[in-house]
C-alpha cells in the first residue's frame, strides 16, 4: 500500500511537471511568435497566480492540502521561476505594445513600421482576393500616404494589382451593360424596330471600358446593308426621294465599318436623279419649252456625285442650238425671204463636235446663209468644230455614217442632197462655207471665208 501511495504521488509529481514545462514552452513560442496581446494575456495569468500563491496563505495552503507537489521547498523555487519570467514576459508585452521610449527615428519605430505595412498589405491583399475594391484603395492609400511606410515595392506592386483589378470590374460591368442592350437591339431589328436598334446602338459605342463589342459592330453593319438594299428597291422603282432617306438613315447608323457600299449607293441614286432629270427635260424640248427643258438639264448638272452627265450635257447644248435655230428660222420667215433655212435637227459627237442641219428648197440665198453662219460663229457652244449643212428638202436630211469631219464623204447618196457645208473651229479660226449650184456631187464648188 505505501508502494503504491509512493508511486502515485510521484507520477502526480511528475505529471504536474511536465504541464509547467509544457506550459513554459508554449508560452515561449508564442511570445516568439506574436509578441503581441496574446503574450501579454499569457504572462499577466501566470504572474498573477505565482504572486496569489506568495501573498494569499489560504490560496497557498489550498495548493499545499489538494496538491503535495507544492508542499516540498524545491517546487516552490521552481514556481518562483515560472513566476519571474510569466513578470518578464508580461513587462516585454507591455514595451512592445507600448512603444513610448524609443525615437521615431530608433529601431522600435522601423519595427513598427515594418510590422504596421506588412499587416496592411497583408489585409489589402485579402480585400483584393475576394472582391473588396473599397477597402483595398483605402489601405493603399494610407501605405502610400505614409513616407516612411516600409516594403515600398510591395506597395508598388499592391497599387499595380488595384488597377488591374478596378479596370477589369469596370470592364466587367462595361460588358454586361453592352450585353443587356445588344439584346435589346437584336429583338428589335428582327421586328424591324429599326429607330430603336439605331438608339440601343448610339448607347453601346458610348459604354466607358466596353471591350465586347464585335456583336455590336455585326449589328450595325447588318442594319446599314439592310437600309441599302430598301434604298436600291426603291431607285429601280424610281421612287427616289424615298430612297434618299433610306441611304441617308443607312449613313446615320452608328458604328459602320463598311463605308464603300454607302458611297457607291449614292453614286447610283445620283445617276437616278440625272436621268430622271433629262427623260423630263427631252420631253420638254420635244414640245419646243425650251427654257423648262434648260432648267431641268442645269438641275440635272448640279447633282453631286453623278457620273453619268455627259448625256445631260449634250443634250443641253443641242436644246440651246435647237433653240437659235427655231429663233432664226422664225426671224428668216418674218422678213420674207424667198428661201428661208428651216432648222431640222442637231447632233453633238463624243469629241464634243456639233453639226446642225438645215433644209432649205428653190434659190439659195448666199447671203442669208452666210449671216445664219456668222449668228452661229458667234453663239455656238461647240467645244470642238462646228458645222452647219444645208439639205434640200427636210425629208432627204440624214446623219453621216462617219465622223462630221468627214462632210459625208462616204454617204454618196446623201451627198446628192447636200447644198451647202460651213465649218468653224474656234481652237485655230478656221471658218469656211462651202456651198454647191445644185449639190455636192454635180454641182461647181464655190468657197468663201466668213
Amino acid at each position: 500500500m505505501a508502494s503504491n501511495l509512493h508511486e502515485k504521488q510521484m507520477v502526480n509529481r511528475l505529471g504536474w511537471f511536465l504541464l509547467l514545462a509544457l506550459a513554459f514552452v508554449i508560452s515561449a513560442l508564442v511570445f516568439a511568435a506574436l509578441f503581441s496581446v496574446a503574450s501579454l494575456l499569457i504572462g499577466l495569468a501566470v504572474t498573477a497566480a505565482c504572486i496569489a500563491f506568495v501573498t494569499a496563505p489560504a490560496f497557498r495552503l489550498f495548493l499545499r492540502n489538494h496538491l503535495s507537489f507544492f508542499s516540498h521547498p524545491k517546487h516552490g523555487l521552481v514556481l518562483g521561476g515560472i513566476g519571474a519570467y510569466g513578470v518578464l514576459l508580461f513587462c516585454a508585452s507591455v514595451a512592445r505594445l507600448v512603444p513610448t521610449s524609443p525615437s521615431p527615428s530608433g529601431p522600435g519605430s522601423s519595427r513598427i513600421a515594418r510590422s504596421n505595412s506588412a499587416s496592411m498589405i497583408h489585409n489589402a491583399g485579402i480585400a483584393l482576393d475576394l472582391g473588396d475594391l473599397d477597402r483595398a484603395e483605402q489601405l493603399t492609400k494610407q501605405l502610400e500616404a505614409d513616407s516612411s511606410a516600409a516594403h515600398l515595392d510591395e506597395v508598388v506592386a499592391l497599387r499595380a494589382k488595384l488597377r488591374i483589378a478596378t479596370e477589369d470590374k469596370n470592364t466587367r460591368r462595361a460588358n454586361d451593360q453592352v450585353l443587356r442592350l445588344m439584346i435589346d437591339a437584336n429583338q428589335d431589328f428582327a421586328a424591324k424596330r429599326f429607330p430603336k436598334v439605331d438608339a440601343a446602338l448610339r448607347q453601346v459605342f458610348v459604354v466607358q471600358g466596353a471591350t465586347e463589342l464585335k456583336d455590336a459592330y455585326s449589328l450595325a453593319n447588318r442594319l446599314h446593308k439592310f437600309r441599302l438594299a430598301a434604298a436600291d428597291e426603291r431607285i429601280t422603282a424610281g421612287d427616289l426621294d424615298v430612297a434618299g432617306s433610306l441611304i441617308q438613315e443607312a449613313e446615320a447608323v452608328p458604328g459602320v465599318q463598311e463605308k464603300g457600299a454607302s458611297a457607291e449607293m449614292q453614286l447610283k441614286l445620283a445617276n437616278a436623279r440625272v436621268l430622271k432629270k433629262i427623260e423630263s427635260a427631252q420631253k420638254l424640248s420635244d414640245e419646243k419649252r425650251w427654257t423648262e427643258a434648260e432648267a431641268e438639264l442645269n438641275a440635272a448638272l448640279a447633282i453631286k456625285n453623278a457620273s453619268e452627265l455627259a448625256d445631260a450635257r449634250q443634250l443641253l447644248t443641242k436644246i440651246q442650238t435647237d433653240r437659235l435655230a427655231e429663233s432664226d428660222s422664225s426671224a428668216a420667215k418674218a422678213r420674207g425671204l424667198a428661201s428661208p433655212l428651216v432648222f431640222v435637227k442637231s447632233r453633238m459627237d463624243d469629241e464634243g463636235n456639233i453639226l446642225e442641219i438645215y433644209a432649205g428648197a428653190g434659190q439659195l440665198d448666199i447671203e442669208t446663209l452666210k449671216n445664219l453662219c456668222l449668228q452661229k460663229q458667234k453663239r455656238t457652244r461647240a467645244m470642238g468644230a462646228y458645222f452647219l449643212v444645208v439639205f434640200d428638202e427636210s425629208v432627204n436630211v440624214q446623219f453621216p455614217s462617219s465622223q462630221f469631219r468627214d462632210r459625208f464623204g462616204a454617204d454618196e447618196g446623201v451627198r446628192k442632197h447636200i447644198r451647202a457645208v460651213y465649218e468653224f473651229n474656234r481652237s485655230n479660226g478656221y471658218s469656211e462655207l462651202e456651198f454647191y449650184e445644185t449639190n455636192a456631187v454635180d454641182g461647181r464648188l464655190r468657197r468663201e471665208h466668213i
